[in-house]
């Protein structure tokens, strides 16, 4: 290996370690240390220290696993590992265009017959997002084996559709929440400001005197008689 390539293999090689292994085999392991929690760690150096090591990462763990069934938490980690092997695989696959497209595709496939089988997510309606994403990325990449008498235009067109589905559902999603959060708002405001609320928060009004201060009321309140 020459110099010049070294001078950007080394910096790859450090990103990999530092920035791109480190998350998916954290998530990936959780179950092993959920496991370890369980023993009795007090009797065991090792097991105490990868128990601590658990209760400091619980946040990091959460914010990525919070969304998944508690048996199937690791399925955070994998989805990194999709994500890696998607984008080695053109990499490391020298065989020509097909056998690289097909690789992926067989590739995607597994990884949807896993999600299928397992429904990782507590919400069905994220599994079928899930899985709807997975089918789109096959369409995107079954295009790609288009015959060269079809109009290139025409596939292209179509993969733009496909690449830009995706992004349409997060717009309306982030248009659906930002109107509930303007509702809820809303409703809260008119709340706050009705009369019946500041009746609840304020018992007796300013202007009025409670009832043990009424000249009716004086002489049968009987504060701080005994009977």
């Amino acid at each position: 290996m020459s110099d010049d390539h070294l001078k950007y293999v080394a910096p790859a090689i450090i990103c990999l370690m530092v920035i791109i292994l480190p998350p998916p085999i954290i998530l990936l392991s959780e179950p092993l240390l959920v496991r370890v929690s369980a023993l009795n760690f007090r009797r065991n150096a090792v097991t105490y220290t990868l128990h601590r090591l658990r209760m400091k990462l619980q946040p990091f763990l959460d914010s990525f696993q919070g969304c998944f069934k508690d048996n199937c938490r690791c399925f955070a980690g994998l989805f990194f590992l999709y994500r890696i092997l998607l984008v080695l695989v053109p990499i490391y696959s020298s065989d020509g265009k097909f056998w690289n497209i097909m690789t992926k595709e067989v590739l995607i496939l597994c990884i949807l017959l896993v999600h299928y089988l397992c429904g990782p997510f507590q919400e069905k309606f994220h599994n079928h997002i899930k899985s709807f994403l997975l089918i789109d990325l096959i369409l995107i990449n079954t295009l790609q084996l288009a015959p060269n008498n079809i109009t290139t235009t025409l596939v292209a067109v179509f993969q733009v559709v496909l690449m830009s589905l995706p992004l349409v559902y997060l717009l309306c999603y982030i248009g659906h929440y930002v109107c509930c959060m303007r509702h809820c708002f809303s409703n809260k405001f008119i709340t706050a400001m009705s009369p019946s609320s500041n009746n609840k928060n304020n018992i007796y009004d300013d202007d009025e005197l409670p009832p043990r201060l009424l000249p009716g009321f004086a002489e049968t309140y009987k504060t701080f008689t005994n009977d």
